[in-house]
């Protein structure tokens, strides 16, 4: 018998007979697919393709209001008092969200932690002025869609406060989901703030938000306005 063969066969595979070695994944009971992780520059180009898909409903909405609006003899809309300070705690939150991207790129996690905390907090109230704010819509709406005079019909300034109110709703949907994102990628942070994976989350975090604080700017000039 040779002496370098190993006293222990290799146990064949049970349709082709080959020797069948055991991989480290399988030993442990486990899936390799499950410690798969997409490439951050995967994640990051999906949330550009997405916001560029909203980008394109906001701009759809947005054109039938303006066309609408132009098109319904009614007075000014009301902007209720509360969007004016909803649109302050957005602007300052992006503004924290983004400080918080750049610190934790040159390194400093506390100021990361701190940025990312604050801005969490003011997304928070932006979605909890944004209530009232919806509240008061819905009350203009009715109004507007109440006859003029006992007998007739209803009101023809309707359409425009659906619509924004659509608009509105649509808006706050999205940031709500952006909110419970940044609820959970303050843990993330906190622990590792370097990690690469915690930079580039911050980075996507940063593009969903910032044109959330776009759209909302752009929505609320337009409603000023026309």
């Amino acid at each position: 018998m040779n002496a370098t063969a190993s006293s222990h066969p290799v146990a064949g595979h049970p349709r082709t007979g080959h020797p069948q070695v055991d991989r480290p994944e399988t030993i442990q009971g486990r899936d390799p697919l499950e410690s798969f992780r997409a490439p951050p520059a995967a994640g990051t180009l999906g949330t550009w393709l997405f916001t560029a898909g909203l980008t394109i409903a906001f701009a759809w909405l947005l054109i039938g209001y303006v066309i609408t609006r132009s098109r319904t003899p009614v007075p000014d809309l009301t902007v209720p008092v509360w969007f004016w300070f909803s649109t302050f705690a957005l602007l300052v939150s992006s503004v924290c969200l983004h400080w918080s991207y750049l610190s934790t790129r040159m390194g400093r996690a506390t100021v990361t932690s701190q940025a990312l905390m604050l801005s969490t907090l003011l997304g928070g109230v932006f979605v909890l002025l944004q209530t009232p704010g919806l509240i008061e819509l819905v009350r203009m709406h009715r109004q507007s869609a109440e006859p003029i005079a006992p007998g007739a019909g209803a009101g023809g300034g309707a359409a425009p406060y659906m619509l924004i109110l659509v608009i509105v709703s649509l808006h706050g949907l999205h940031a709500l989901a952006g909110l419970g994102r940044m609820i959970t990628l303050n843990r993330s942070v906190h622990h590792d703030p370097a990690e690469v994976y915690a930079v580039a989350h911050l980075k996507q975090m940063c593009v969903f938000w910032h044109f959330l604080a776009i759209v909302w700017v752009v929505m609320f000039g337009i409603i000023l306005w026309t």
